[in-house]
């Protein structure tokens, strides 16, 4: 009886080994990035399957004995815990990739928003040395004009000096 219990616990060990680690990591670790499509649900039913099949596997394996079922029961326990456990761990990485989705989503707007600012700035600055541009042209004519302004005076001034001396020849020959 012992030697069918140990047998048992071995197929039970190299089934959890060959069939069940495996399916579970593959549904931890792939599913979720490759089946985004599968919902909740769908993935709840993968993993009901995988524990159909587990227990066809192990009612296969017990030979009717009163010993091995108790044994067989605690292991459908652990693997429907398991199953369980998975589904689980898969809503939860489905929330967070949800969630990053989410985040990046807004990431892009506000890096989408900071570009429109810095565009907006770029334009401000080149406003502002245009109208210094215009600025530095319209003093640039201003002092020309100044410059001939003070020209004209002065030639103002000599023309007026020019006339009192012409007057005061007019003035001399008259006399």
């Amino acid at each position: 009886m012992n030697g069918i219990v140990n047998n048992l616990r071995n197929k039970i060990l190299l089934f959890n080994i060959l069939i069940v680690l495996p399916l579970s990591l593959t549904v931890y670790f792939y599913l979720p990035w490759c089946f985004k499509a599968l919902t909740i649900k769908e993935k709840g039913k993968i993993l009901s399957q995988l524990h159909e099949h587990a227990t066809l596997y192990l009612d296969h394996s017990t030979y009717d004995t009163p010993m091995i079922s108790p044994i067989a029961g605690q292991q459908e326990k652990i693997t429907i815990e398991e199953a369980s456990s998975i589904s689980e761990i898969t809503a939860t990485v489905e929330e967070l990739n949800n969630s990053s989705q989410q985040i990046s989503g807004k990431a892009e707007q506000v890096a989408k928003r900071s570009q429109d600012v810095l565009k907006t700035v770029i334009d401000g600055q080149h406003s502002v040395h245009k109208s210094i541009e215009e600025f530095n042209t319209i003093r640039e004519k201003v002092n020309v004009i100044a410059e001939h302004i003070l020209t004209l005076s002065r030639e103002a001034g000599n023309l007026q000096s020019l006339s009192l001396e012409l007057q005061e020849i007019i003035k001399s020959s008259k006399a």
